[in-house]
């Protein structure tokens, strides 16, 4: 609604005015006839009164409408001069101004906006909406100027085309125009050029998913998050790696990625302790949303404002758990060909030198006795027996060097079904194991097609380490969240701990590590390129249990 006008303020009606005329005039009257015919006795004094009286009236009166008269037209002058002041302000506004009666007859429009729709300055009054706008603009702000005459506002935004600047986008707000009593007696338009600024939201649109494709193309996971540490951004690597959606950890805490609360309070000390620095850089051990486990070559570099205040951290993550792999192969080949190689071709080396002197004496004319025939053929059946060691290494090798060198993508897997496979080929090749299986789920699981290789491994070292001639081995599969488990349990020795440890990479792979294979190497690349984990246990009452973790495929 409009402010009061300045002719509204500080004035008196004429209605007004009079009354209190009339009423002084009747009361001046009334008043000085009864005082002068108390004063005068005489006729003709009385008369001469009654004239000074009359004059006396006539004069005040005019005196006192002379100033009024003229404070009148100081302040019609005043308010021509602002009204003057406030056309020529709305005249030569950048922005298209108008107004119109309830009847949609222009009262004004200003110069801009009269250029706008190519209107002269004597051609705009008077003339109504529909005219000037024409029909399809009119239907389209129509209901908007409906809402302003029944005391609303309203915004629209349209496109017009400028004689001069061509196609533009203009913001036009429509309101309610009221008289001295309140009453809507017309609308008021004001229009906007936002074309540049809609050019700039575009412009700023596009730059941002321009810089939301770049980030997201950076294959190393990056995680943003404020000072307290929680989650504001991510890219598609961090989801690829971690498993977590934007949405679902968008406010939580970083805690919730790490692998426990000591490598989240050392990450928090190295940020704290290096706040000088432009960044830093730590190799942290962290956890996917599936449970595994992983180590991180992380870069943390600090968001700061224009005063250098820190406003948050961007960290660069780099799972290095291939490089890691590589680097415990190496070392684990190290061992072997130190350990393994060299104890078994030894042991070959020195039943081959038996067979020799063996042959050697045959050569020289000693009787061949059945001693000589059983020494060399238990001589001969070690060297076969360490030879088909020696070979079995070497292809568990070359498997696991082709699963490092040529990392197999995951896909969904039906659990049950191979596992069923792996304990029907078991059965057959080992008659005298005792293998229960027992499905108390059927999951789909997301790992690499080879995932049933791990599963084998488990099932024939729990049989071939066995102590006893009729190994048992139950295998039991299950569900546990978004995660399918495989356990495979027996009652053989228990699995050293060094190799627990370092299978687990709770240890280092050092010279006291001999290991007793290759074989749960393989188990474990297999599940930790399927994004699983590989658990140990105890069990009951004696044996082990050994666990493949694995992550559900997305539609179970």
């Amino acid at each position: 609604m409009e402010s009061p006008s300045p002719e509204g303020q500080n004035r008196r009606s004429p209605q007004g005015i009079t009354a209190l005329y009339v009423i002084f005039g009747v009361t001046w009257i009334l008043v000085t006839d009864v005082l002068l015919s108390a004063v005068f006795a005489s006729s003709d004094l009385t008369a001469t009164a009654q004239m000074l009286k009359g004059l006396f009236f006539v004069g005040g009166t005019g005196l006192v409408l002379f100033a009024l008269l003229q404070r009148r037209d100081r302040r019609i002058r005043a308010n021509r001069q602002t009204l003057s002041i406030r056309e020529r302000t709305i005249e030569n506004a950048v922005d298209p101004i108008a107004a119109i009666d309830r009847a949609e007859r222009y009262l004004f429009a200003n110069e801009a906006y009269r250029e706008l729709h190519g209107l002269s300055e004597g051609d705009v009054v008077g003339r109504t909406l529909e005219s000037v706008l024409g029909e399809t603009t009119y239907r389209r702000v129509s209901p908007h100027v409906e809402t302003a005459l029944e005391g609303g506002v309203a915004t629209i935004e349209a496109e017009r085309t400028h004689p001069r600047s061509g196609t533009r986008v203009l913001e036009t707000r429509v309101f309610p125009l009221t008289n001295d009593d309140g009453e809507v007696a017309g609308v008021g338009a004001t229009m906007r050029d936002i074309t540049e600024q809609q050019d700039l939201e575009r412009e700023l649109r596009t730059t941002a998913t321009r810089y939301r494709t770049l980030f997201d193309s950076i294959r190393d996971a990056i995680l943003v998050a404020d000072t307290d540490r929680r989650i504001v951004d991510c890219n598609q690597a961090f989801t690829d790696v971690f498993g977590y959606d934007r949405a679902e950890i968008e406010g939580e805490p970083t805690d919730l990625i790490y692998a426990d609360s000591t490598a989240f309070e050392g990450m928090g000390a190295a940020i704290e302790a290096h706040e000088d620095d432009p960044s830093v850089f730590q190799t942290v051990q962290y956890e996917t949303k599936a449970g595994r486990t992983f180590p991180g070559e992380t870069s943390v570099f600090y968001h700061r404002d224009e005063t250098g205040e820190i406003t948050g951290f961007i960290g660069m993550i780099r799972d290095v758990s291939d490089r890691r792999h590589q680097l415990r192969q190496v070392k684990l080949l190290d061992t072997m060909l130190r350990h393994t190689v060299n104890n078994d071709m030894n042991v070959v080396m020195g039943y081959a030198d038996l067979v020799d002197r063996e042959v050697q004496a045959i050569a020289d004319g000693d009787a061949i006795d059945t001693e000589t025939v059983e020494t060399v053929s238990e001589a001969s059946e070690i060297i076969r027996d360490r030879c088909d060691r020696l070979v079995d290494a070497v292809e568990d090798q070359r498997s696991i060097t082709r699963l490092l060198s040529d990392p197999p993508t995951t896909t969904e897997v039906d659990l049950v079904p191979r596992l069923q496979a792996v304990v029907d080929r078991a059965r057959d090749q080992y008659p005298d194991a005792s293998i229960q299986f027992e499905a108390q789920a059927t999951p789909t699981v997301s790992a690499v097609q080879t995932v049933d290789q791990a599963l084998q491994e488990l099932v024939e070292n729990a049989i071939e380490h066995a102590t006893d001639a009729n190994p048992a081995v139950d295998v039991v599969v299950d569900v546990h969240g978004d995660v399918a488990s495989v356990a495979v349990a027996d009652e053989g020795p228990p699995i050293p701990a060094m190799e627990r440890h370092v299978l687990t990479g709770e240890r280092d792979i050092t010279q006291l590590y001999h290991g007793s294979g290759l074989g749960l190497w393989q188990v474990l690349l297999l599940v930790e390129q399927s994004d699983g984990t590989l658990e140990f246990g105890e069990n009951d009452p004696r044996g082990n249990e050994v666990s493949i973790i694995l992550p559900l495929a997305d539609d179970q």
